[in-house]
């Protein structure tokens, strides 16, 4: 396997590495409004040297989600005494950014990294109508075990496997739910949510238009709620209430619907059809549509035809 440090465009920022790898996957870098998220995966399946180092930056959190088992030999915080710290499947550790932080290691890893800016926790928390907080002010915190958190990081695998096929308002979800279940159980916390209601008829309207008109793109979460007027959390929450699914699943499920209607109306190709549908190639159209109707596009559209 290359080292790491052989493909700087696969590292993720500030500083972290591994020394040898097997996976080094990224999903994106991906904008919360005005502030840069990236989800990364690294994972080595044999017992060798990785270590890490996050040099004191501006405002940001790292969060590992572990995927399977594995001990750090060594954490070291601003230069003091090191210690270990071993991780379970579904634990996760918090790294505050603004602290100098190395770690080394040689147990086989598997883990999710997300890097969140302060921005990205001030975004959220204004959607809300609450005041900006940061998460938290010491180095480190360790979880150990968040069933949501875990869950989550078992979200981001398919997507970092294939990030040509990456849906944006997946990501966009992914991203606000790791922020608002960080602020809400693992940091300050927040108050009381504002009430959630649905979208007003029009608002709802438009959100299926904006869907609809760019089914052949990806869309944003963000544009999405600036088309109806609304925050992005807000925006989010509404949808889902209104439709009963988040706005990624419901692209989903009209892409589906489209490439139906293509199927059994025109004769036009699987490759034709996946692009009209903004699937990313023919392979994706074929395993997002078998997955969602249990049949490959090619059978379905003869026992549609009979």
């Amino acid at each position: 396997m290359p080292d790491a440090a052989d493909s700087p465009e696969r590292l993720p920022p500030f500083l972290v590495k591994a020394v040898h790898v097997d996976v080094a996957q990224q999903l994106m870098a991906h904008h919360f409004a005005d502030a840069m998220i990236s989800i990364q995966r690294f994972s080595n399946s044999t017992r060798s040297p990785f270590s890490t180092h996050i040099a004191g930056s501006s405002p940001a959190y790292m969060l590992t989600l572990a995927l399977v088992p594995f001990e750090i030999a060594s954490l070291v915080v601003e230069g003091s005494r090191s210690f270990s710290q071993r991780l379970d499947a579904g634990s996760a550790m918090i790294r505050n950014m603004q602290y100098n932080v190395s770690a080394y290691g040689e147990d086989p890893f598997d883990a999710i990294y997300f890097t969140l800016p302060q921005e990205a926790f001030d975004n959220v928390s204004r959607d809300l109508g609450l005041k900006a907080t940061s998460l938290f002010d010491e180095p480190i915190r360790v979880v150990e075990r968040d069933e949501a958190l875990h869950g989550l990081a078992l979200a981001a695998v398919p997507a970092l496997m294939r990030p040509q096929e990456s849906n944006r308002l997946f990501a966009d979800h992914l991203c606000s739910a790791v922020l608002l279940h960080l602020l809400r159980e693992h940091g300050r916390g927040l108050e009381a949510e504002v009430a959630q209601g649905g979208l007003a008829p029009w608002q709802l309207r438009r959100a299926k238009e904006y869907l609809a008109e760019h089914i052949r793109f990806n869309p944003s979460t963000q544009d999405m709620a600036t088309s109806c007027d609304l925050s992005v959390a807000h925006f989010s929450r509404s949808f889902k209430r209104s439709t009963g699914m988040p706005p990624h699943k419901w692209l989903l499920a009209h892409r589906t619907q489209e490439a139906k209607r293509l199927l059994t109306t025109t004769n036009a190709s699987l490759v034709d059809i996946a692009g009209a549908c903004g699937f990313a190639d023919q392979s994706h159209f074929t395993r997002t549509f078998t997955r969602v109707t249990g049949m490959p596009p090619g059978r379905w559209r003869a026992l549609a035809r009979n």
